[in-house]
């Protein structure tokens, strides 16, 4: 009973034990011998493709887009098996109880997030009043930096957010 079986110490580095305790001593939890295979921190740091560096983006996009902190949320496609869509908008009552002072720039903030949950590409038709999106983060690499909104392009398995322009 507890957490234990799915719970494995932090992986540092590719030292023994993953760079959670000195060779020799015996962690309490067993570590995960992928450590020495890059799947630790060290190794992850520098590389631009890690998941590391991939949580570090995302982090960072939500600490600076207070529509997805404290944003009220919108479904969109609500029938949609392959993909999940939906809007998250901030307004003055929001920011003021997030405890932020209410900046002309992102009262009434709009972000459209749209997740590919499938191994297809997915052209879709968001339907809003804004036509286009500026777009704040994706997954997937995109040459433009604003989006059509009646035809969004979304690659396989793709995590994308817009500020709604």
């Amino acid at each position: 009973r507890g957490r234990d079986r799915c719970r494995t110490p932090m992986q540092w580095s590719n030292a023994a034990n993953g760079g959670f305790c000195p060779a020799g001593v015996q962690p309490w939890l067993p570590v995960n011998p992928d450590y020495s295979q890059g799947v630790n921190v060290a190794d992850q740091t520098d590389a631009s493709d890690s998941l590391l560096s991939f949580y570090r983006r995302m982090l960072r996009v939500r600490k600076q887009t207070p529509a997805l902190v404290v944003g009220d949320y919108v479904p969109l496609h609500e029938e949609a098996d392959d993909y999940v869509a939906f809007l998250r908008t901030t307004n003055e009552r929001d920011l003021n109880r997030a405890g932020g002072e209410v900046e002309p720039e992102i009262a009434g903030q709009t972000c459209v997030v749209v997740l590919n949950t499938s191994d297809q590409t997915h052209t879709l038709d968001l339907n809003l009043d804004a036509p286009k999106a500026r777009r704040v983060f994706s997954s997937h690499e995109r040459q433009a930096e604003t989006d059509d909104l009646s035809q969004l392009a979304i690659a396989p398995f793709e995590i994308y957010i817009g500020q709604l322009v």
